[in-house]
């Protein structure tokens, strides 16, 4: 590995990145469930998300792919069980926040990199 690179983002903060895009998809479609419903189905969901991309993080690398697939399908169907959407309309929603997570979890993780690495190399040669 190079020594300019930059190593892969923590699991966590895509599930997370992915979980606050379906909140914010959900909120903007106005979700079809009640506020006392959502945030523990919300919170059930995120528990489950980070749990799994946390337990495939170190799966061989021709299973990337159908984990992947399997994260996609967790999107869709929260945003599918908590709006009132189609099916087919809201595998489009969920096309949208998984792109827009995994652009927010990759530049959150280079701008993260970025400073430790300053701070870091700021801390070595002093």
């Amino acid at each position: 590995m190079s020594p300019n690179a930059i190593p892969d983002i923590p699991r966590y903060y895509t599930a997370i990145a992915e979980w606050l895009s379906c909140i914010v998809i959900i909120i903007l479609l106005q979700p079809k469930l009640k506020l006392q419903k959502l945030i523990p189905l919300a919170i059930v969901y995120l528990v489950a998300l980070v749990t799994f991309m946390e337990l495939t993080a170190t799966v061989v690398i021709w299973l990337w792919v159908p984990c992947m697939l399997i994260a996609f399908a967790l999107i869709a169907g929260f945003i599918y069980i908590t709006t009132k959407q189609s099916f087919y309309k809201s595998t489009y929603f969920a096309v949208m926040a998984f792109t827009s997570a995994e652009l927010i979890a990759s530049v959150e993780w280079q701008v993260v990199n970025f400073f430790l690495q300053r701070y870091f190399s700021n801390a070595k040669a002093h």
